[in-house]
Order: structure tokens, then sequence, then C-alpha cells
């Protein structure tokens, strides 16, 4: 008979906003994830923050979307500094270097 052995899951801290990229370890900021999700994520995204995911993502799928929803989410995008990080996350999940040196 044949039994199958259950894998243990097991679970990385992740940084929402990258230690890399002036992210805190602190609850706001870190969750526990799955580690095949936690490598997915790093293989796809490496270090970058939220905006510059999402410009990844849009120029991904921009083949099968719309032009001019690409454009127009580019558009929101670029808004801002997508390079930095104090545009984007809350105060408690950054720390701000005495000299900014943003990507």
């Amino acid at each position: 008979m044949w039994k199958s052995k259950e894998k243990e899951v097991k679970y990385n801290l992740h940084h929402i906003c990258p230690s890399s990229r002036w992210g805190q370890t602190n609850d706001i900021n870190c969750e526990m994830i799955k580690a095949t999700t936690h490598s997915a994520i790093h293989t796809l995204f490496s270090n970058e923050i939220f905006p510059e995911q999402l410009i990844r993502l849009a120029n991904l799928n921009s083949k099968a979307l719309k032009p001019e929803i690409v454009k127009e989410l580019l558009e929101v995008l670029e808004m801002r500094d997508i390079h930095n990080p104090e545009e984007w996350y809350k105060e408690d999940c950054i720390w701000v270097p005495k000299h900014k040196f943003y990507k």
C-alpha cells in the first residue's frame, strides 16, 4: 500500500518593502509566507518596490492588454517618483537614510 508523505510547509519572512530598499523589519512591513511563494516573488520581481512591480506586470501583459490601459496605468504610476519608497510606503515601513540614494 502506497502512503503519501506529507511535506512540511516551510515559511520565510518577506519584507513588503525590501530591506535592501530601506524596508524596516517590523510587523507593518513583514509577512510570513510560504518559502516557495517567497522564492517565486523574488524570481519575478527581484527586490523591486511596489510601483516597479506594477510597471513590470504592465509590460509583461502589454501584449494582451488594450494599449490605452497600459498607457493610463503607466501615467498614473509615473505621477510619483517610482523609485522613492517614501512616496509609496507608510512611514513605519521604511527607514530614511541620511543621504537619499534612490535607484
